[in-house]
């Protein structure tokens, strides 16, 4: 696939859009296009919906009004008045601000516009639209304050500018206005189309300095010293009044230029920013086969060192280059200094990773696993994917971890010294850098995920060799859950599930391996042959594998509208689709215990039969169809083997998977669920049938048949102890923000509590889309006061040791459009139509191949909110078909046109807007016969082609968007599957999605997308538009409203913006102690952290033991002062202002429950019960403490059941308290 071509067809989508919505659109040639003649059924006004200024008093119409309120516009962002909407919707004058240097005596302003007439064939009585170029040309004298002067062609324009001088520099505004007035008769010369203001410097001197009042000043005033460097080399030179600015950066010099002018569609490419390539004596740390079957520790630390060698050579280049530098301040410098402290810390960490590897045995094999089972994963993942999307297998299973081509995968270097940079920390709890919360910042799509899931391959494995006995059996300290990997979104949770899916498939792989199999304890871990048979030296039986019997599972914890809640749940699906005419899982909607559509391994499609209650313990499982495959029922291997999936809830606390991936709100339930408990290793018993349990949960000998003459002590073994999980993975931190983030880091207390295991906190990772002021967001949410960015940034953005700005590769390209006198609907579905349009014409035209165009073929609608985007779905079904078929392709209609212009009249704008009649109805048929058989012609295949559209957002049953993912990946190039078979695609034509896009969507072939508006927080921006462009050159046109103030500051600073929105990302501000926090949350807490901590014989889990709450108990008193103590320091590091509030709400809320108990008695529960076993009558009677519906009088304290949904659902709660609220 060509790049270049692609950059090509991308340039020329761009062209088209800015021919079609400003004009001239119609010649061959750019002179043909300045003296372009439309038809009369295209008048210019209608034609073009930017760049137009109207007379000055041209009033809008109640048919405009109508059309301008369609729905694109939002009530709290819709601030201005309706005369200044009136003034937007229809201009009359754009023009710009810059600064100049103070020694500039002059400049020179040029105005380049187009100019319309109507003229009618006198034979005919057509009419068309003819357009005459004009340029003016102005000097603009610095000496004077303020001038207006006419125009030479036309004195009805004219420009205005002012002149200011202050601190050393010269502030220029300039405008162009349009003074004709609306008449009774008027004429399209009072019309100015295509405008730009061109200011050029005398003699080529660069007098436009710098300006540093743009859209960051406005918008993000206190900016960060050290982004500040970073994005240094990042110039504006000023903003643009209802248009924007452009300028030439290879014009730049000593940050001045010597010409700027303005633009109605501005442009920017951003900066492809890639991971560094390694060198040749990089190539043996990044090799992951190589590092993954290493037996020899020296040999394993030679093939590691030169990443520390490379990386401190270029520190110290660096830092010698800071030394010799003048471009910096002394403050700078000072930050600079800093920043490259920062990498020696890399290096020491690096080098205590090492270390360890050599020191410590465990240590030493989980980092070769992690290595292979990556290296298995990517290459078993690339195969399934490549098999699913043929339909078909292709080849057998892979025999090693190598590339169909042979090459080998490999780490990016970002990727492995983030490993080795915390595998100490891991390691080794008294680490100085455990509680370092270490966040990963790379673009998105650069590979985050997999250096996440390198981490949890090592600790997953270290897990299991550090709780193995002297004899290599592995202890209950070896299972349970190790990592859990947090998301905001479903979408998100349910993509990254399906990645981890395949990893655990390869930590099984390796897990079966022969090589790490059936060591035998009784005599000093010698092999025995295999499972089922005695150990060849001494005869014993018992064996065990390297990394045990228990196979290693991800879970998916989600929302009850995903998955399932328990096993009765899933089996309803499973007979709902055996009893159905269509039982393909893509068609089940919520509740979906299957989530995978194939096989993470291989690619097979699953089908319906495939999963089933089963195993010991029971759990919901699922098999591959494939008989071949390891995961298949059919194959016979040592072990009762199923995907390494679990799905469901009830599973999940049973089963306790080493990987959870959830999403953040999910962790609501510790309040109403007392089986999560088991999340954080808070269990004591295990039963060979039913799993992991805690023993005050149930009598639970009691609760199934036993086989006859077994005791329950041959199937349940107590006093079991799992340890909490090692690390919790925080992605899209930037995400926990506003009541989310608020409740989140409330939340946050009861997590750490629960994670924490004598002293020993859980290690934290995160990712984010900006190092903005993520410091004070992390110290809020996890209160944790180190964090450190890796990479670390030193002086130019994207330039680190990882990663490089790559001049030599094509970033996205962003156009920005403001459309006036039509409504943002219609504007959003003709540049839709544009874009789809022209695409299929350069593939009818065969200019290019399928391969090269299909990544601009599936245009992506990207809306604000679930209302704007319903209200363009309806406009869509029309507006989009209607505009591709009146796009025209510079087909010849001159029929339309008139042989000579010499016997037409000019006429006004009012006559050449009527209906017009043919001179006779033959003549009529003839023009018709024409110009519609060119027309067909130009349309060919596509004139009636129904569109192909979805969408991808909330409104979308969990079930359908893997479906709908699916659908995204189908190219317009027909895969071979056999010799006598090709795939059957349908690619998706308009995808219209809300921020669910925006997080963790992967799709490589989408290279073009419309923002409709922009979005209200810039991580939302950069994050839905990174989903754009990976795999190809991107494209991203974002519309936006004249009726948003917000929306025309960025686009006046189109192009400062769009170089710096890095720079330019909201700090995130979180707030989780205050009394509004407190009202919708802490009662939350409170009751979570008590429910999961106290088991045993004084346990408070069970839903009827919100009765044996008692405060005089002193073992319950115990844990209830460690619980305060755990709140009220985290309260004093994070908020101390409201330290002393929280502790008093704190005893109001136990003294309150004390008092419900006292009230209330036997009949007070926690919850009503998930399966009640008692008379209606009497669950009637009952009582709950913990209250979700405000309006009930049975429900007593209130207690989010989802963070998300807080702010909602919660109004209030009783407190007897003497604590002023007005502060509120």
């Amino acid at each position: 696939m060509g790049i270049e071509e692609q950059v090509e067809i991308r340039q020329r989508l761009i062209d088209e859009i800015e021919a079609d919505l400003i004009g001239p659109r119609k010649g061959a040639t750019k002179e043909e296009r300045a003296v372009e003649v439309l038809p009369g059924n295209r008048n210019p006004k209608n034609e073009y919906v930017a760049g137009v200024l109207f007379p000055g008093n041209w009033e809008v119409s109640d048919e405009d009004k109508e059309q301008e309120s369609g729905g694109d516009t939002d009530d709290e962002d819709n601030t201005d008045s309706n005369v200044m909407s009136d003034k937007l919707f229809k201009p009359s004058s754009f023009g710009l601000t810059c600064r100049l240097s103070p020694e500039t005596k002059e400049i020179t302003a040029t105005i380049e516009y187009g100019i319309y007439s109507a003229l009618k064939n006198n034979e005919t009585k057509f009419t068309t639209f003819h357009r005459t170029p004009q340029t003016e040309s102005f000097q603009i004298i610095m000496e004077k304050n303020t001038d207006e002067v006419k125009f030479k062609n036309n004195p009805n324009f004219q420009i205005n500018y002012t002149v200011i001088k202050e601190n050393d520099q010269i502030i220029l505004d300039f405008y162009v206005m349009n003074n004709a007035e609306k008449k009774e008769i008027n004429y399209w010369f009072d019309f100015m189309f295509q405008p730009k203001i061109f200011l050029e410097s005398m003699n080529d001197e660069k007098c436009f300095i710098q300006d540093r009042t743009g859209l960051t000043q406005e918008y993000f005033p206190a900016s960060d010293a050290h982004l500040e460097i970073l994005f240094k080399d990042k110039i504006s030179f000023g903003k643009g009044h209802l248009c924007s600015l452009t300028w030439d950066k290879e014009n730049i010099e000593n940050r001045c230029i010597n010409k700027i002018n303005t633009t109605f569609i501005p442009q920017e490419t951003s900066d492809f920013i890639d991971h560094t390539p390694p060198t040749t004596e990089l190539e043996s740390v990044i090799d992951m086969t190589a590092l993954g079957t290493c037996t020899d520790k020296t040999k394993l630390r030679g093939m590691l060192e030169p990443l520390i060698i490379k990386y401190k050579k270029w520190a110290d280049d660096i830092s010698s280059e800071i030394d010799s530098s003048a471009g910096y301040t002394s403050e700078e410098l000072g930050i600079i200094k800093t920043q490259i402290k920062n990498t020696d810390l890399v290096l020491e960490r690096m080098r205590q990773g090492i270390d360890l590897l050599e020191s410590d045995e465990k240590a030493f094999d989980s980092f070769t696993f992690a290595n292979m089972t990556i290296a298995w994963q990517q290459v078993h993942g690339k195969w399934a994917a490549n098999n699913a999307e043929k339909g078909e297998i292709e080849g057998s299973d892979p025999l090693e971890p190598i590339y169909d081509d042979g090459k080998k995968p490999k780490w990016r270097l970002f990727q492995i010294a983030f490993i080795l940079m915390n595998l100490e920390s891991i390691v080794n709890p008294q680490s100085k850098f455990r509680e370092t919360v270490d966040l990963l910042w790379f673009p998105t799509g650069g590979g985050k995920t997999e250096a996440y899931l390198g981490l949890v391959a090592f600790i997953l494995s270290y897990r299991r060799l550090r709780g193995a006995d002297t004899d290599g059996v592995l202890t209950n300290e070896s299972f349970g859950t190790s990592v859990i990997m947090r998301y905001t979104l479903r979408l998100l949770t349910v993509q990254q599930f399906q990645r981890a899916a395949t990893l655990m498939c390869a930590c099984e792989k390796l897990r079966l391996d022969k090589k790490f199999t059936f060591m035998c304890p009784d005599c000093n871990g010698k092999t025995v042959s295999s499972k089922n048979e005695p150990c060849i030296t001494c005869n014993a039986k018992g064996v065990v594998r390297k990394w045990g019997n228990v196979p290693f599972q991800v879970g998916l914890w989600v929302g009850a509208s995903v998955t399932p809640n328990n096993r009765k749940e899933a089996k309803s699906v499973f007979w709902k689709l055996k009893h159905s005419r269509d039982q393909d899982l893509s068609t089940i909607t919520d509740k979906n215990p299957y989530i995978l559509i194939n096989c993470p391994w291989c690619g097979t499609k699953l089908k319906y039969t495939d999963g089933k209650v089963d195993g010991k313990p029971e759990q919901w499982r699922l098999w591959c169809s494939r008989n071949s495959c390891i995961f298949s029922k059919h194959l016979d291997v040592d072990e009762d083997l199923s995907l390494p999936v679990v799905l469901v809830d009830e599973d999940i606390y049973s089963r306790v998977p080493a990987l959870i991936i959830a999403t953040v709100d999910k962790f609501a339930q510790i309040s109403w669920n007392p089986k999560v408990k088991a999340v954080f290793g808070k269990v004591n018993t295990f039963c060979d049938f039913h799993g992991y349990y805690d023993r005050s949960l149930a009598k639970h000998a009691e609760s199934h048949t036993i086989a006859k003459g077994k005791k329950p002590e041959e199937y349940i073994s107590n006093n079991i102890e799992l340890l909490p999980p090692d690390m919790i993975i925080q992605d899209e931190l930037h995400l926990i923000s506003g009541p989310l983030g608020t409740l989140s880091g409330l939340y946050e207390t009861a997590i750490e509590f629960l994670c924490t295991n004598n002293g020993i906190k859980p290690k934290i990772i995160a990712s984010t889309a900006t190092t903005r002021a993520a410091s004070d967001q992390i110290q809020k949410l996890f209160n944790r006061d180190d964090t450190m960015i890796f990479p670390p940034q030193i002086k130019t953005f994207g330039e680190t040791f990882f990663s490089t700005v790559d001049t030599t590769k094509a970033g996205k390209t962003y156009l920005g459009v403001l459309a006036t006198g039509k409504s943002g609907l219609t504007v959003l579905a003709k540049v839709s139509a544009i874009i789809l349009r022209r695409i299929r014409q350069f593939e009818e035209d065969e200019e290019y191949t399928k391969k090269e165009l299909d990544p601009y073929f599936t245009l992506v609608t990207y809306f604000n909110s679930q209302r704007e985007l319903g209200g363009a779905s309806m406009n869509f079904k029309d507006s989009v078909p209607d505009f591709i078929k009146q796009i025209h392709n510079n087909f010849d209609d001159s029929p339309l046109l008139p042989s000579s212009v010499t016997s037409s009249t000019e006429i006004s704008i009012e006559e050449s807007e009527k209906e017009e009649e043919p001179k006779s109805k033959e003549e009529e048929e003839k023009i018709t016969k024409s110009f519609e058989t060119k027309w067909s012609d130009a349309l060919r295949p596509y004139q009636f082609k129904d569109l192909v559209t979805d969408e991808l957002t909330s409104r979308k049953k969990s079930g359908e968007i893997p479906e709908t993912l699916r659908k995204l990946s189908d190219s317009i190039v027909k895969i071979p599957v056999n010799e006598n078979k090709y795939s059957d695609n349908q690619p998706v034509d308009l995808l219209m999605a809300t921020n669910m896009l925006s997080v963790g969507v992967d799709i490589p072939r989408l290279g073009a997308m419309i923002v409709n508006g922009q979005p209200k927080n810039n991580s939302e921006y950069i994050q839905a538009t990174g989903r754009i462009g990976r795999s190809s050159p991107g494209l991203i046109v974002t519309l936006y409203s004249y009726t948003k103030p917000r929306d025309l500051s960025y686009y006046e600073n189109f192009k400062d913006y769009h170089s710096n929105y890095y720079k330019n990302v909201e700090t995130v501000g979180l707030t989780p102690f205050t009394l509004r926090a407190r009202k919708i949350g802490l009662f939350g807490i409170i009751v979570g952290m008590i429910r999961m901590a106290i088991g045993g014989n004084y346990s408070l889990s069970e839903n009827d033991d919100a009765k044996n709450f008692d405060q005089k108990n002193p073992d319950q008193i115990k844990i209830i002062n460690k619980i305060k103590d755990a709140i009220q320091t985290r309260v004093d590091s994070i908020e101390p202002e409201e330290s002393a509030s929280t502790v008093t709400n704190i005893i109001n809320l136990l003294n309150q429950w004390t008092k419900d108990i006292e009230r209330h008695g036997e009949i007070l529960l926690y919850r009503e019960p998930f399966h009640p076993d008692m008379s209606q009558k009497k669950l009637e009677q009952n009582m709950y403490l913990l209250k979700s519906d405000p309006t009930s009088k049975r429900q007593l304290i209130s207690t989010p059941t989802s963070l998300r949904n807080a702010e909602q659902e919660q109004n209030f709660f009783y407190v007897d308290s003497d604590e002023d609220e007005d502060d509120e």
